[in-house]
């Protein structure tokens, strides 16, 4: 059996077998949410793969449609050129009676001359309540809604509007033919857009997650995320360790590809040496190291490690040439934990992991702290689901963040291997003790002149990075 595309990976994923030959989906939602983007996107893709589409509008205009799913990275103009896209607009009647001529015999008379394999009809909502009301009119529209499919040996796809006010969502007698339903929701909140699709039927696709979040990007379209399944999660690859600084040292432990370290420090320090340690094994592994900061900007990050360098070992490098000679390895990216809310902050972590594809990614500062104690269990579950997702890629992430009980409590259950950092009262002022483990294992305590010594390592190799750099004849 043939089955169509809805153009989001994430869908396709998880309703896949949904949209078959002969099926009716209704996509249903608020204004603003989303329903004529998506309509669109299965419109569009579905005629990249040769199949011709009919696109019947009582509400949108055909240029101002166009237009503004061109910007989505929706070219309907191209396929209207190749003939595979044919639009429709049906004036608004609020005459039951006008409904069978005007609707029924205008899609009849289309669908025989074009022959579509898809028909997006948007929306069905002033055919339904022109009818409201109407009980042998709504009969024979559900009818022939539910035969068009069948006609056309495709797929029709009705978009239904739900009032703003309205907070049941009830797409009409529809919705008991439909073989597929889609409700798209969006709300506010703390202050950001929130989106997301519930799955409210789907014949022919087993279903284990019910909603997911989405979002709308500039020449990206709908993006959906669907987390992976346990099953798919493979263990961490023991037999390859990366190299790294001190890795003679009894209290380091290896670290194998997927695998997950938690770093903890108090909150009044920036975490400089364990930033410059990664870069060093990134160095040493020719890998490439993804740093995303939820806490400070790349050139801040960039120039702390340049004070970090310039303090320790008297080297003065201006952040550009770090940068430079540091780029091949290390790449910064940042996102503010007020700018997002968190599932687009997770999918935006995922769309850096896939771009950038290193074998190595920090997660610097917690964006669940920012929003107060109550939102660490909604964070730490997208973060679980992160972890899970770089695990299946093979990526080693690490967890660099303050110290926050609730954070520790979470992350240090899912992490493999724990680091705690701890300043400690001495009759000298303060000493910071470093507590070190595998899970499984026992806890090490590691003094701070053993943990500097791996720190000085590990600037040895970045220096005679940037020497190197400094030498190359692209470099004078």
């Amino acid at each position: 059996m043939e089955w169509f595309e809805f153009g989001v990976a994430g869908l396709d994923t998880i309703l896949s077998g949904a949209l078959s030959r002969g099926s009716l989906l209704v996509v249903a939602g608020h204004p603003g949410s989303g329903k004529t983007t998506l309509a669109s996107t299965i419109c569009y893709r579905n005629a990249l793969n040769g199949h011709k589409c009919l696109y019947i509008s009582l509400q949108e205009d055909k240029e101002k449609l166009f237009r503004n799913m061109k910007r989505l990275g929706i070219d309907l103009y191209d396929i209207e050129g190749r003939g595979l896209l044919g639009f429709l607009k049906l004036p608004l009647t609020a005459d039951a009676e006008s409904i069978f001529e005007v609707y029924i015999g205008t899609i009849n008379r289309f669908v025989l001359e074009h022959r579509p394999t898809i028909i997006v009809v948007d929306s069905i909502t002033p055919i339904l309540k022109a009818i409201e009301g109407g009980t042998r009119a709504r009969a024979v529209l559900q009818n022939f809604f539910f035969e068009l499919p069948k006609l056309v040996n495709g797929l029709v796809v009705l978009v239904a509007e739900i009032p703003l006010a309205e907070e049941r969502i009830e797409p009409g007698d529809i919705e008991f033919v439909a073989d597929t339903i889609l409700i798209m929701r969006h709300r506010v909140v703390d202050k950001l857009l929130h989106r997301e699709i519930e799955i409210r039927k789907a014949r022919g696709a087993p279903l284990s997650i019910a909603r997911i979040f989405f979002s709308i990007a500039e020449g990206q379209g709908i993006k959906v995320y669907i987390p992976p399944r346990l099953a798919e999660i493979p263990p961490p690859k023991i037999g390859i360790v990366f190299k790294g600084v001190c890795s003679e040292s009894k209290w380091m432990p290896q670290l194998h590809p997927g695998e997950v370290v938690y770093i903890s420090y108090p909150p009044h320090m920036f975490p400089a040496m364990y930033l410059i340690i990664a870069t060093a094994n990134a160095i040493l592994n020719g890998g490439k190291m993804l740093v995303i900061s939820y806490e400070h900007s790349p050139d801040y990050i960039w120039h702390m490690v340049a004070e970090t360098l310039r303090m320790q070992l008297a080297i003065e490098v201006p952040i550009e040439n770090l940068k430079e000679a540091l780029g091949n390895y290390v790449s910064i990216e940042a996102y503010s934990p007020v700018a997002y809310i968190f599932e687009e902050l997770y999918y935006l972590a995922l769309e850096a992991a896939t771009r950038v594809r290193p074998n190595m990614m920090i997660l610097l500062g917690n964006p669940g702290l920012s929003h107060g104690r109550e939102f660490i269990g909604r964070y730490g579950g997208l973060v679980y689901n992160l972890l899970l997702y770089f695990r299946k890629l093979g990526i080693a992430t690490i967890l660099l963040s303050p110290y926050h009980r609730d954070a520790y409590r979470l992350f240090s259950h899912i992490a493999d291997i724990i680091i705690r950092t701890r300043t400690i009262g001495t009759k000298d002022g303060e000493a910071i003790v470093y507590y070190i483990a595998r899970k499984g294992r026992y806890t090490t305590a590691v003094k701070d002149e053993d943990f500097t010594q791996c720190v000085k390592e590990a600037m040895e190799v970045l220096s005679n990075t940037i020497i190197h750099h400094r030498a190359s004849p692209r470099n004078p």
